[in-house]
């Protein structure tokens, strides 16, 4: 084959594969895990949110910028139990999951308990949240509340899923999908 015949197909070929789309993947999230790691990760709006690290007894890190912690307040347990998750990435956004057990809480069955839920995300002075319309979607895996039974809080692990649609005040929605956490107060 002369070489001029072969110089249009090469030429095609590299056309071809120069211009096809490149597929873009999205970081991972922290794994799914009941184990006490200490992770939050969320996509909002397809970018990943991330937060980790603890400090002894409450689960807050200092040191790195981000941080993921839980509590447990119980006026009169297990009815009006209340756990608040508070994350913070290394771009210092906020995101912070409020759950509130509004009738006995069913220990060993987490998912059918009556529940409110609430969520806020703070992206610089823009304030995002939960309404009548807006709302989050949660699938507890693992809550151990053993500090309420043994008095260690390092025993207690938080462990779910979530998502849903967060909105401002200007109307405008933000998607919080493929949300998984997995906290202890170690």
């Amino acid at each position: 084959m002369k070489l001029t015949h072969l110089l249009p197909i090469l030429l095609f070929a590299k056309l071809h594969f120069a211009c096809k789309k490149k597929t873009i993947s999205k970081p991972d999230l922290p794994p799914a895990t009941q184990t006490g790691a200490n992770t939050f990760g969320c996509y909002i709006d397809g970018k990943a949110f991330f937060a980790s690290g603890s400090l002894p007894g409450i689960g807050l890190n200092l040191g790195t910028g981000s941080y993921a912690i839980f509590s447990i307040r119980n006026d009169s347990f297990p009815k009006d139990t209340s756990i608040e998750i508070d994350t913070r990435n290394d771009d210092y956004q906020d995101l912070v999951l409020e759950i509130r057990f509004t009738e006995k809480m069913v220990y060993y069955d987490v998912g059918n308990s009556k529940v409110e839920l609430n969520c806020r995300f703070y992206k610089g002075d823009d304030y995002f949240y939960t309404d009548s319309t807006h709302k989050i979607n949660l699938h507890v895996t693992l809550f151990l509340y053993n500090s309420y039974f043994s008095g260690n809080i390092k025993d207690d692990i938080f462990a779910g899923r979530f998502s849903g649609t967060l909105v401002n005040n200007k109307g405008i929605e933000i998607a919080l999908t493929d949300g998984r956490f997995d906290l202890s107060r170690r």
